[in-house]
């Protein structure tokens, strides 16, 4: 059986349109508002955590990311690359030595959950590695993805704290360990 590999690289928005023209189901689920996603779809909530308009869509997001400074902070988006096929999104919000926020998603609607645990797991190895001391994001309480969180974060054996209606998951790297990784 051949084996699936994946590889980040830096975002690049015509290669994700050139993908789109080619890929309706792509264009169809990057082109959906907001309003227009079941009420438990995990695509809702993180634009939910990103937005408050129903308008705005996961390549809104996207875009978005590839533009957001904020002083002190340099985002750093990327695809995830399985072959020829862009099969996901991968953005992180970087400050000093800490990652302050992660955020991702599948393009495969029909099994998002499998392919975010694996990438998360994966992004926080490759991050720790590089040398960041401590990587943390946020989700809404509401999200289904939250079980998968908490499975990452019990593997590197971070924490989670609900603040202000907010889960925060915080990996330190000071925590894990290392012998599972290297």
């Amino acid at each position: 059986m051949e084996r699936l590999t994946e590889e980040l690289i830096l975002a690049d928005i015509n290669e994700l349109h050139r993908e789109m023209n080619t890929d309706p189901s792509l264009k169809k689920l990057l082109t959906t508002k907001a309003k227009d996603f079941p009420p438990d779809s995990e695509y809702l909530f993180l634009i939910r955590e990103l937005t408050e308009h129903a308008d705005e869509t996961l390549l809104d997001i996207i875009e978005m990311s590839l533009k957001y400074s904020m002083r002190g902070t340099k985002t750093k988006s990327y695809f995830v690359k399985a072959k020829d096929r862009l099969i996901g999104f991968v953005a992180y919000i970087v400050m000093g030595n800490e990652i302050i926020e992660v955020k991702m998603f599948s393009f495969d609607v029909s099994r998002p959950n499998p392919v975010i645990i694996r990438d998360l797991e994966n992004l926080v190895v490759k991050l720790l590695k590089e040398g960041f001391e401590k990587i943390s994001w946020s989700a809404m309480p509401e999200n289904g993805a939250n079980a998968i969180y908490e499975r990452a974060i019990a593997k590197f054996n971070g924490k989670s704290k609900m603040k202000d209606d907010i889960i925060r998951y915080v990996i330190e790297k000071k925590d894990v360990e290392w012998g599972l990784y290297n």
